[in-house]
């Protein structure tokens, strides 16, 4: 619910609770736990909703508004990005299990 209510996105805090709590359960993550987890992160983010603590309206304490819209050429940088962070990360994962 912390990271739901945080980035006001409660689907990715239940993506992030299957993350962290899948393989450190014995029988498996059931059905029951994830429901759980999405039904608190949607109570902590109409809570947040709610409340309006900073009067703005807004369900995060922060937002980014864009000035601009971003140009199609930025795309081919940011996903060569992706992929050599991905292609770093399984040779990172590669020397530790080495290890």
């Amino acid at each position: 619910a912390g990271i739901a209510g945080a980035f006001g996105a409660p689907l990715a805090g239940v993506i992030f609770a299957v993350e962290e709590l899948g393989p450190i359960m014995p029988s498996g993550l059931k059905y029951s736990t994830m429901l759980c987890a999405f039904f608190s992160a949607v109570v902590s983010a109409l809570a947040l909703k709610w409340l309006d603590i900073t009067n703005s309206q807004r369900l995060t304490l922060f937002e980014v508004d864009y000035k601009q819209t971003w140009a199609p050429w930025e795309a081919v940088p940011f996903a060569f990005l992706g992929v050599m962070g991905g292609v770093l990360g399984g040779v990172f994962v590669l020397a530790n299990e080495a290890v």
